[in-house]
């Protein structure tokens, strides 16, 4: 499994050492590759930026939601808007316990859109 990348998105130390943590302490062993901002995890999924000359092409991204520059949801959105990373899975983290800025509706229109996806995939699986 060490090819496969696990793109970590998460701009506090303390809680990207956290999440090493319980991965390792879970046996996992892929290669995990850290954003500390939605600039730089844009650039790491999309291979623009300083990702250009070595793209990494992650198998899951670790989102976190709280980030400069660019929040996590905003990240999502984009991921999902392009027709190369729709069905990337995308597990949101947060361990705030602010309210995430449009949270409301945003939220549960992304929400919705995931269920979505997450049924097309259903029914790819089963053939129908």
């Amino acid at each position: 499994m060490k090819d496969k990348v696990i793109l970590l998105v998460e701009d506090n130390a303390d809680d990207e050492a956290l999440t090493r943590r319980a991965l390792a302490k879970n046996n996992i062993q892929n290669t995990i590759v850290v954003a500390h901002d939605g600039v730089e995890a844009l650039d790491c999924v999309f291979g623009t930026g300083s990702f250009k000359n070595d793209p990494v092409a992650p198998v899951v991204v670790l989102l976190d939601l709280k980030l400069p520059k660019i929040d996590g949801l905003e990240v999502l959105r984009r991921i999902r808007a392009d027709a190369r990373t729709r069905l990337l899975p995308v597990v949101i983290l947060t361990s705030s316990k602010e309210p995430v800025r449009g949270g409301g509706a945003t939220a549960r229109a992304l929400l919705a859109g995931l269920e979505r996806a997450t049924a097309r995939r259903r029914r790819v699986v089963r053939g129908r």
